[in-house]
């Protein structure tokens, strides 16, 4: 009988506790995974889609860069920009202190580089995020979330479109049509210099 008292002691505590941190947003282990501790990830297609605010297509130091989850209310979240070719699991660059009532910044590697729910009250559809690009180059970003709907369903690697760099020293902005250019360019050239070396040997 003392033994059943303290199980059930036990799992009223695990549910309390788990509720808790449901309501105080995500925690420090789920930077990496970016998986809540509760409920089930959906396999069907996000209702909910993240887009950038003015159509921007790039980044630059210290440039604001507003996100915005648009199309359904949510519950609970953790959104950072990250490379777009998935070669790091890191935040980059930081959110400003100004964040949409009920979230809070969070901090994975750097202060601001995160941001989760401060509680469980539910979101508008169309709430908006400020982010500051890193000081230095990073390549290609986008932004990444999971988003809950509510305590029991989540939606995975919701993804905004990809913003490139831009101001930063050495860095130019990838155009497909640039490297056609390019790789033509090239050609001409080996062409012309292999006939000048025929030229010379005759």
């Amino acid at each position: 009988m003392e033994t059943s008292c303290w199980v059930n002691i036990f799992v009223l505590l695990t549910a309390v506790a788990a509720a808790q941190c449901y309501r105080n947003g995500a925690r420090g282990n789920s930077c990496v995974n970016m998986k809540p501790g509760h409920g089930e990830v959906q396999n069907t297609t996000s209702p909910y889609v993240l887009e950038l605010e003015g159509s921007m297509t790039t980044y630059s130091a210290d440039k604001e860069v507003r996100v915005c989850i648009n199309k359904k209310a949510f519950e609970g979240l953790i959104l950072q920009a990250r490379r777009a070719d998935g070669s790091s699991a890191s935040p980059i660059g930081r959110f400003t202190k100004d964040l949409p009532k009920g979230t809070k910044a969070l901090m994975c590697r750097e202060e601001g580089d995160s941001v989760t729910h401060a509680d469980d009250s539910l979101k508008p559809a169309g709430t908006c995020f400020c982010w500051l690009g890193p000081s230095s180059n990073s390549g290609r970003l986008h932004f990444v979330a999971t988003i809950n709907e509510d305590k029991n369903m989540f939606w995975m690697d919701v993804k905004s479109k990809a913003l490139e760099p831009a101001g930063y020293s050495g860095s130019t902005t990838t155009h497909p049509g640039g490297a056609v250019v390019l790789v033509t360019f090239l050609s001409t050239w080996l062409i012309y210099m292999v006939r000048e070396t025929d030229a010379v040997l005759i």
